[in-house]
């Protein structure tokens, strides 16, 4: 019971240690350094996949995964690719999860300056409590062989499902703007 207890409490710790840096946006791409992206020219979207700690009506729905695929879709034809429905280059699949969170935030004190019918105050500030949604976008590539050779993958924080839902179509668009991936 003890160690469920600290386990509890440092995770606790991390959160509000976290919280402000949680609030940025935050991006990943991995990709097969051996892979010729030149030779890629086609792809194939699949169906998408969420998945919720908390049921979320915005997106957990297939009016959210079509949206997805129509930004995907947008973003893959914009770098040159064509879509297909036949044998692809690239297969293209993504997932979205997403979390409720809560974290305590610090107030900064406001002064009301005085006026002519009233004196003014201070209004302490203190901690805050702040609810957030965190989605995690994840789109990979995998050629006609079945090897991955690209992976993006995005993080968002909004304070309401709807907000997330809406910044998580824009983010896939952002993400894949970093395909084909820059040789060093």
């Amino acid at each position: 019971m003890k160690h469920q207890y600290r386990c509890a409490l440092l995770g606790t710790a991390l959160l509000l240690a976290g919280g402000a840096a949680a609030i940025e946006v935050d991006h990943d791409i991995s990709f097969d350094a051996k892979a010729d992206f030149t030779a890629l020219r086609t792809f194939s979207i699949g169906e998408g996949q969420t998945a919720s700690r908390f049921f979320q009506p915005e997106i957990d729905n297939r009016l959210f995964l079509q949206r997805m695929r129509s930004s995907i879709r947008a973003a893959l034809t914009a770098r040159g690719l064509q879509e297909t429905t036949g044998r692809a280059d690239l297969a293209v699949t993504f997932h979205v999860t997403n979390a409720d969170y809560a974290t305590v935030e610090r107030r900064e004190p406001v002064r009301i300056p005085d006026s002519p019918a009233a004196r003014g105050h201070v209004i302490p500030g203190g901690p805050e409590p702040v609810m957030f949604i965190a989605g995690t976008l994840v789109i990979d590539l995998t050629d006609a062989s079945g090897t991955l050779v690209w992976r993006g993958t995005w993080h968002e924080r909004e304070r309401s499902g709807p907000k997330l839902s809406g910044k998580l179509s824009e983010d896939a668009r952002k993400l894949l703007s970093k395909y084909p991936p820059k040789r060093r």
